[in-house]
């Protein structure tokens, strides 16, 4: 992280810059760092990970503000059960590399965008409204 902070070494490319500061078991691979935050930090950078939380957090933040002031009881356990396991899978991204597993990553979008649907009307950017038309 320190030698590429901007832009960081690339994807999937970890690996091979982690060997120039390996110091100990030279016949060990050291694939991935065991945390998606720093993982994305050494492969892209400060801006991409600052990107990466900015978006999960207006999320997270989304749910607990609108998703949880939702009149109707399945709207409401909806938004808990998103809360639940978006932050399950935060939490545990702390201590392994869940996201570079495609089907944790793909179960992450979906979630994610289910839980986008908790976002306030204002700043969803464009709205579309139905218009009924008479069939004659």
């Amino acid at each position: 992280m320190k030698a590429f902070p901007v832009a960081g070494c690339g994807l999937g490319a970890y690996e091979s810059c982690f060997y120039r500061y390996k110091t100990v078991a030279p016949m060990n691979t050291v694939d991935y760092a065991h945390n998606d935050y720093l993982q994305c930090l050494a492969e892209q950078g400060v801006g991409a990970l600052a990107v990466m939380l900015l978006f999960f957090g207006r999320i997270l933040f989304a749910l607990l503000n609108h998703g949880l002031a939702v009149r109707e009881v399945s709207g409401r356990c909806l938004a808990i059960a998103c809360i639940g396991s978006l932050a399950a899978i935060f939490l545990h991204s702390f201590v392994d590399f869940n996201l570079r597993i495609e089907a944790n990553a793909f179960l992450l979008a979906w979630v994610a965008g289910i839980a986008s649907t908790f976002l306030p009307a204002e700043s969803k950017g464009a709205s579309f409204r139905v218009v009924a038309s008479s069939a004659t």
